[in-house]
């Protein structure tokens, strides 16, 4: 994702949908998104998971580790009757109105209620619209808690939900996450300032993980269709096709799924996910006549294959 360019052209069509592009490896993402940071693009970091220090790698995990209680928890009813740009005396009440934009598509609407520092990364309705591209999708919100002081600013906590997904661009986009919101009161209305927001993500525990794993390495030993069942396969992928290609002594078994480490040879994952696949990633090893080891993501309730890496 590149950083908006203030004194970009500001007459782009907003008619035009976003499109979504491959951004190079998420490590340049990263990069990317620290230099949009200190110019003024703060949400798209928010976006893509913040700034809050991810789980150190680990030389050794035996055991998965705990998801969070609230990863997939149930979302409230996205607000249908919102205030104006113009009438946000509140800074709940604005808040709520630009999720509510966010969460519907809305993102001419959501743009109005950008602050004035926001408005410096996105000066127009056409580049705010065509930044959202290269943003996760949110598809809900709860307020759980705000702080206004009386000195014009406020700070709003909510629970995220988001469209869950694992992209070229954005990695694996968890479907909750954990935000706090910054708003500032101008002449009398509240402006949110999106490029101060921070956002940790949320991940569920395992559960599910040993199941999905299995299902793909029957389906891949019988040389069916695959494609629902992972992603873009990060590692070694020819070990995949060994499972079709190589006659099989006996039946191909699953072990117990546990949290990825660093000498399970996550190099790849880790180039392409960035820090945070440590703390959502789940490791499955599979008994064949090629030994393998699957890598797994939660992708909303739906554990996905994202990696092939050889038995350690």
């Amino acid at each position: 994702m590149t950083p908006a360019d203030p004194d970009a052209p500001t007459d782009l069509p907003a008619a035009d949908p976003p499109r979504r592009g491959r951004a190079g490896s998420p490590l340049l993402l990263v990069a990317v998104l620290v230099i949009g940071l200190a110019a003024g693009v703060g949400l798209a970091l928010l976006l893509a998971g913040g700034d809050d220090p991810a789980p150190e790698p680990v030389a050794a995990a035996p055991e998965t580790r705990d998801g969070d209680a609230e990863a997939l928890a149930e979302l409230p009813p996205v607000d249908e009757e919102v205030v104006a740009a113009d009438e946000a005396t509140d800074p709940e009440q604005a808040l709520r109105a630009f999720l509510a934009a966010e969460a519907t598509g809305d993102w001419a609407t959501s743009w109005t209620f950008l602050s004035e520092s926001a408005l410096v990364a996105y000066p127009s309705e056409a580049l705010w619209i065509n930044a959202h591209a290269d943003f996760p999708t949110i598809v809900g919100y709860r307020i759980d808690e705000v702080d206004a002081p009386a000195d014009g600013r406020a700070s709003v906590e909510t629970l995220t939900g988001f469209e869950a997904i694992v992209d070229p661009v954005l990695g694996l986009v968890p479907a909750r996450g954990r935000s706090t919101w910054n708003l500032v009161e101008e002449d009398g209305l509240w402006r949110v300032e999106a490029t101060t927001t921070a956002n940790r993500p949320l991940y569920p525990g395992g559960e599910g993980a040993g199941a999905a794993a299995q299902e793909w390495v029957d389906t891949r030993v019988a040389c069916g269709d695959t494609a629902p069942l992972e992603a873009d396969l990060v590692g070694t992928p020819a070990l995949a096709d060994a499972l079709c290609a190589d006659a099989q002594d006996g039946a191909v078994t699953t072990g117990a799924a546990r949290s990825l480490s660093d000498a399970d040879g996550a190099t790849a994952l880790l180039s392409e996910f960035g820090p945070d696949v440590f703390a959502w990633a789940r490791v499955v090893p599979v008994e064949a006549t090629t030994p393998l080891q699957v890598v797994l993501g939660p992708v909303g309730e739906v554990w996905q294959v994202v990696g092939v890496l050889p038995a350690r």
